[in-house]
């Protein structure tokens, strides 16, 4: 293998290794929620500058999923969504992503 090659596939690895991951607010990002409701959650992700807008949002329903079935419940509805991205102020220079979900969680349909 050329040593080209292994520079490119050396530094995709390490880039790929950047984004925030689906974790618990942590140093670098993560998710956070507030029970508003019995039913009703409002989940945050917050991801770094290598996290896209699309990720973070998918991070947020993926949390309220898993809120959803923790709490014994068979689906969720978003009641509310956003997603922002803000710049952020620290020594990485680097942006951060922010989705905000509010989601209902229900046993079963009603009229």
């Amino acid at each position: 293998m050329k040593p080209e090659t292994c520079c490119v596939i050396c530094i995709a690895a390490i880039l790929c290794g950047c984004t925030t991951p689906y974790q618990k607010t942590g140093v670098t990002g993560g998710y956070s929620e507030t029970r508003l409701q019995e039913n009703v959650f409002t989940v945050n992700f917050r991801g770094n500058g290598y996290t896209s807008r699309e990720r973070a949002q998918d991070f947020a329903m993926l949390r309220c999923a898993d809120i959803t079935l923790g709490n014994g419940f068979k689906f969720f509805a978003i009641a509310d969504s956003s997603a922002d991205e803000k710049t952020m102020m620290y020594h990485s220079g680097g942006s951060s992503v922010m989705s905000d979900t509010s989601c209902k969680s229900g046993e079963g349909v009603t009229s």
